[in-house]
């Protein structure tokens, strides 16, 4: 359910549960209780229990091997199978195998123009992974290409951890190292769900999940708040990649919705009264004041010489100020908080600066070259 009932609907639920109680109780519970039982003899009971079940099976696996009947609605089937079923994300989702790997020597996948050598490197989250698609369009658009580095749930705050364990950080120091043994990678692109990790929550509906990070260089003890130590490792980062003479663009996250998208898109499209009242678009204020913490962080670091802050969440709000989940008859998420490859392309536009630019400066160190 994604809204609380209304004293209407908690009433009709307790009524109807009391009416099949009742039915239940005269015409099936009675009946077997009593002297005169339906079914008398235990072979014939077991016989029609057997064929009752043999026929609720049947009709469960035809419905099944229809994927639930989705020809009742043709269009929202449709719409749906290209975030449920979408081969970009299935192929992002094993690149994801490689990049992890990468502390192990592992190459990351390469987006963007074939005969174009790598000039660009993406790193971050699952929501770096969400952009991939955008980056790719912008590659090609611009003839460029670009390495994608990601791993879910490890955004790149050097030295610092999550989940308590080391690896998080052998991760990143393998990434800084890639970068620096990369020369020719003068852009470092950084997406990550920065508020989960400033904020220290999933999202501001389910606060029951806390995150906390720990600075395994042992520099700060953990009792410090997540928006400290979050400023703390991205600014290591940020530093880090400045000394090495990169470009560093951070991208500020885009509105996360909070309910599951393609879930809330099927029931509210064949059963519009079990939502009935509920806008599960997020606000402006909403938005801001789950990432001012991180917007603030991200806003100072971009004021430094070398760091550019680029803003997808504008494009992500309609004219009411609400954020949108869908556009152009297709749906912008995957679930609650990751863009589809059709939302990250919606988005694409704001990286079009960015990538001419960087084409700009490849065509130069071309000609210096020559």
């Amino acid at each position: 359910m994604f809204r609380p009932l209304l004293g209407y609907e908690q009433a009709g639920i307790i009524f109807a549960s009391l009416a099949v109680s009742v039915l239940s109780w005269k015409y099936i519970e009675s009946p077997f209780r009593g002297r005169q039982m339906l079914l008398p003899e235990r072979k014939k009971l077991f016989t029609v229990a057997g064929v009752v079940m043999v026929v609720a099976s049947g009709i469960g696996g035809v419905i099944h091997l229809q994927n639930g009947m989705g020809w009742r609605y043709p269009e929202t089937e449709s719409t749906l199978q290209k975030v449920t079923h979408s081969p970009l994300v299935e192929k992002y989702q094993e690149w994801e195998k490689i990049t992890e790997k990468i502390a192990e020597g592992s190459i990351p996948p390469i987006v963007g123009a074939k005969n174009a050598a790598p000039s660009f490197v993406l790193v971050g989250d699952s929501h770096a992974m969400a952009m991939i698609t955008a980056l790719e369009y912008d590659a090609n658009l611009f003839k460029l290409s670009g390495f994608m580095i990601y791993r879910s749930g490890v955004p790149f705050l050097l030295g610092f951890n999550i989940r308590g364990i080391l690896d998080e950080v052998a991760h990143n120091n393998a990434v800084l190292a890639f970068i620096k043994n990369h020369p020719d990678l003068k852009t470092v692109i950084l997406i990550s769900r920065w508020a989960v990790y400033s904020h220290g929550q999933l999202t501001e509906k389910n606060q029951d999940i806390k995150l906390k990070l720990h600075d395994a260089f042992g520099q700060y003890d953990g009792d410090q708040s997540n928006a400290f130590l979050f400023d703390v490792g991205l600014k290591r980062t940020v530093k880090a990649l400045l000394a090495m003479h990169r470009n560093v663009v951070l991208v500020s996250d885009v509105p996360e919705i909070g309910y599951d998208v393609p879930r809330f898109y099927a029931i509210s499209s064949r059963f519009p009264m079990m939502v009935s009242g509920l806008d599960i678009r997020p606000t402006i204020a909403e938005y801001n004041y789950r990432q001012h913490e991180a917007q603030a962080i991200l806003n100072e670091l971009s004021q430094l010489p070398g760091v550019t802050l680029i803003h997808p969440e504008r494009k992500m709000f309609d004219e009411d100020g609400r954020g949108r989940y869908m556009a152009n008859g297709e749906l912008l998420y995957n679930d609650d908080d990751h863009l589809s490859p059709a939302g990250a392309l919606y988005v694409a536009p704001v990286f079009d600066d960015l990538f001419k630019a960087m084409a700009s400066e490849a065509k130069n160190t071309m000609k210096v070259k020559l």
